[in-house]
């Protein structure tokens, strides 16, 4: 029974700075009023009005793809055991920090029921992600604690 919609956010502001893109804020289009409270109509108001196709239909479910990682007691080798990859998939194997650094990657080449090993190079103590891509696609990633 909700009779509107308000959201703020403070970068979302038109603003006289120019950059190579043009004038005012990158944030623009998600403006909804201009700086006379006036309804922009080319804002971010042109969400509502977007021919949405809801709900979607699925065929059949996508196969879960997972897995499961724990390093040696070195560090510096990586044992992933993957799970719903079909074999002989290629596969980028990325070992991020906390802050989305690329530490190391690998290619892989998925062979089934198999443990696969990731060498890395030594990294402080801390919290990393493993990624597994296909190209630029994240098919699957977990969080991994080094060293602690």
């Amino acid at each position: 029974g909700a009779m509107g919609v308000i959201y703020w956010e403070p970068a979302w502001q038109s603003s006289p700075c120019r950059t190579p893109w043009g004038q005012g804020s990158h944030q623009e289009h998600a403006t909804f009023f201009d700086f006379q409270n006036n309804l922009m109509a080319d804002g971010g108001i042109r969400y509502y009005d977007y021919p949405y196709v809801l709900p979607a239909t699925v065929s059949e479910p996508l196969p879960f793809r997972g897995f499961r990682v724990w390093p040696d007691s070195g560090r510096r080798v990586l044992t992933l055991q993957l799970e719903g990859f079909p074999d002989a998939a290629s596969l980028q194997v990325k070992l991020l920090n906390s802050a989305g650094k690329l530490m190391a990657e690998q290619n892989l080449h998925v062979i089934a029921n198999t443990a696969l090993q990731v060498p890395i190079p030594e990294v402080p103590s801390g919290l990393y992600y493993i990624g597994l891509y296909d190209g630029t696609i994240c098919l699957a990633s977990r969080g991994i604690v080094l060293g602690l």
